[in-house]
């Protein structure tokens, strides 16, 4: 499992590749077996529930479809500024 490996920085969560009830479960693991590792969750559609809960479950950054050019970008600088 790719979460056992100790140089795990970053790990980004695209909810179009997951269902719904496993998002839970998924950030616990990534938290368990990676515990100092950035998280990026992607949401399909922006929902201010949704964000509640994933940022609830640990996700620092938080972006919803269509991610447009310049955020993406920020959020790439902040993943660099932070693993340094």
């Amino acid at each position: 499992m790719f979460l056992q490996r100790a140089d795990v920085g970053i790990v980004v969560i695209d909810d179009v590749a997951i269902d719904k009830p496993s998002c839970g479960w998924l950030l616990d693991q990534v938290h368990r077996w990676t515990p100092d590792a950035l998280v990026a969750y992607i949401a399909s559609a922006h929902t201010p529930e949704t964000e509640r809960q994933v940022r609830s479950l640990g996700v620092q950054y938080y972006l919803s479809r269509p991610v447009d050019r310049e955020r993406t970008i920020r959020v790439l600088h902040s993943f660099a500024a932070a693993q340094l």
